[in-house]
């Protein structure tokens, strides 16, 4: 049962409400509460937090991750390109969502240790740092 997964995609009301049972059964109840009537959603939840695994670094699981919250909150990207071999931009990925409006999100391995965190993203609410583009220039770049 993937509740703090779950977590991702509660309304703060709802969040609060999760924060306040005391037992495990009362978090297994709360979690087959939440998805009655939409098996199918669930399906594709506990799909997405399956493959979120693979995001998982030294610190943070899977989900924890700026990829992997992405990941199950809007799903697999439609595509995505990944630039890691270049030597005049950091390791970058982006992902782009041609369904329901184009969106897209730019993770950037800032610190060289694989773990990719988000920069931009088209999405309104989302992390998406002004001159996120400059960010993934190296350090020194254009000296």
């Amino acid at each position: 049962m993937p509740i703090d997964e779950l977590r991702l995609l509660l309304t703060r009301s709802e969040e609060s409400l999760l924060d306040r049972m005391d037992s495990e059964e009362a978090l297994r109840q709360f979690y087959t509460n939440y998805w009655t009537g939409r098996a199918e959603e669930r399906e594709e939840f506990e799909r997405r937090c399956s493959h979120v695994t693979r995001f998982t670094t030294p610190f943070d699981r899977g989900f924890e991750t700026d990829m992997g919250r992405v990941y199950i909150i809007y799903g697999p990207p439609d595509d995505i390109e990944s630039i890691t071999l270049e030597t005049d931009v950091i390791p970058h990925e982006v992902w782009k969502y041609y369904t329901g409006g184009g969106d897209s999100f730019v993770f950037a391995d800032m610190d060289g240790s694989g773990a990719y965190e988000q920069i931009y993203s088209s999405v309104e609410g989302e992390i998406s740092y002004e001159g996120w583009q400059e960010m993934l220039m190296p350090i020194g770049a254009g000296f």
